[in-house]
Formats: C-alpha cells, sequence, structure tokens
C-alpha cells in the first residue's frame, strides 16, 4: 500500500488542476501548447485563483478540456455499447470547436455544482441536435467521493500502480443518485465510472491501472463493518477485529 486517501474529491480536484493550467490569467495558458513545470507550479500553488474567462474559445483549450472530455463519457447510451450512436455524439461535440467564439457555448466549470449552467448547456447542446447528454451521471461523477481511495502495488511490479475505491457502510445501505432504464445508479456505480474516466483520460498517468475486482465488477468496492459475524468474509469486517488492530497498531 503506497498512499490512501480520506473522502478526496477526485473530479473536481482534476477540473481545478485542469483549468489552472490551461485557464490561468498567469501570461498565455490558455494559448499554449505546454506550459513549463515552474509555471505550472505556480498555478497550481495559487491561492486565489480568478481567471478573467473560463468560456473555451481557442482549439487549445477545447482539447484540453476537462468538461468536453466528460461531455463524451456521458453519453446517455455508452453503457448499453451504442457504438455507432457514441460516434455520432462525439463528433457533434467535436464538430463545436469551429463554432466556440460564435455559440459562447462552453465553460470550464463545475457542472456538477452549477444547475443552472448544466441546464444552460444541456440546451446549448439540443441547439445543435445533440441529445444524449447524462446529465445525471455528470452531476453525479462530479458530487461523489469515495470514502478511501488507495493507491497500492501488487504482483511486485514496481512500476505498476493500482487505483482502489473503497465505499465503507456500517449497517447502512448505498445510497442512490438516480434511477436508469430500471435499474438503481448507487455510489460504487458512480465510484467506478470516476476512475474509469480518469484512467481513460490520462488524469492517473501511463503506470496507473484500475483495481482488478472494481475493473471486473464495473463499481467500487463496498466494505461493511458489522456487529456480529458475517458470511460475507471479502467485504465484511467486525467491530472487533477492527478495535483489536487499532490497539496493536497504536499500542
Amino acid at each position: 500500500m503506497d498512499e490512501v486517501f480520506y473522502e478526496a474529491a477526485f473530479m473536481r480536484d482534476f477540473l481545478e488542476r485542469n483549468r489552472r493550467i490551461y485557464f490561468s490569467d498567469n501570461g498565455k495558458e490558455n494559448g499554449r501548447k505546454k506550459p513549463d513545470d515552474r509555471k505550472i507550479e505556480d498555478v497550481l500553488l495559487q491561492k486565489m485563483f480568478k481567471p478573467k474567462d473560463y468560456r473555451i474559445t481557442t482549439q487549445n483549450s477545447f482539447d484540453n478540456s476537462f468538461n468536453i472530455k466528460l461531455l463524451k463519457y456521458c453519453y446517455s447510451g455508452q453503457a448499453d455499447g451504442k457504438e455507432e450512436g457514441y460516434k455520432k455524439y462525439a463528433a457533434v461535440i467535436d464538430s463545436l470547436a469551429g463554432q466556440m467564439e460564435a455559440a459562447d457555448w462552453m465553460e470550464e466549470v463545475n457542472y456538477g455544482r452549477n444547475k443552472s449552467k448544466l441546464e444552460k448547456l444541456k440546451g446549448m447542446l439540443e441547439d445543435f441536435n445533440c441529445n444524449d447528454l447524462d446529465e445525471k451521471k455528470l452531476a453525479a461523477m462530479m458530487n461523489a467521493k469515495p470514502d478511501l481511495a488507495v493507491l497500492y502495488h501488487c504482483g511486485g511490479k514496481i512500476s505498476e500502480q493500482y487505483l482502489l475505491f473503497l465505499e465503507c457502510k456500517f449497517e447502512s445501505g448505498e445510497d442512490v443518485y438516480y434511477k436508469k432504464d430500471g435499474k438503481n445508479i448507487a455510489q460504487t456505480d458512480v465510484q467506478y465510472w470516476i476512475a474509469d474516466f480518469l484512467r481513460q483520460n490520462g488524469y492517473l498517468g501511463d503506470n496507473m491501472k484500475i483495481d482488478i475486482s472494481m475493473e471486473t465488477e464495473k463499481r467500487a468496492r463496498k466494505v461493511e463493518f458489522k456487529r456480529n459475524d458475517s458470511d460475507d468474509k471479502d467485504n465484511a469486517i467486525m467491530i472487533r477485529d477492527l478495535i483489536m488492530l487499532n490497539n496493536e497498531v497504536f499500542a
């Protein structure tokens, strides 16, 4: 085990990091292909970050936009394997790059928290006959925070690191964000989407993979704390065992 993060807001953090690099008012970040490392560090460490404009108005900012990538990921039919539908949907979004300044249609803001801007965005996409945005999925991904995120190595390969999300419960069930096609979309579903999105778009780096159990089940791992014995040995932890471990660690 390398690192553990508690309730980390991965989507919001990566959005903020990305827009600080490409939308900073610190010179020409919005137009440069690759800001140098010193200026990236300066931008990321600013306590007050107030660019003049969050609009996506250049090809470079479009290509590097966190939200453009998220729009493509939140295709309403993607989970059903509708490849042709997704290709058309993605092509519509890509075609908007040439109409950015005239349309004034897109901003690099947190659409998970700003419902009015999300509705405006959806309406603008519909004006371009792009009706397949799953806005509930987008909002859920931007708002979800796994209880624990664990980075670890496995099998002796130092170059390969794995990301595992854990949703911890004590005598309670998972929260449900919304329903889609009769199925409850729960916390562990959304958390897998977060890991998958970050991995697909290169935000996790070249050598990081998603935990094998998450990749197999297409959901984050749920851990249940129990007062009494449980038949689910893989996902249940007895409170008494946790107390004993705590005593050993801090003895």
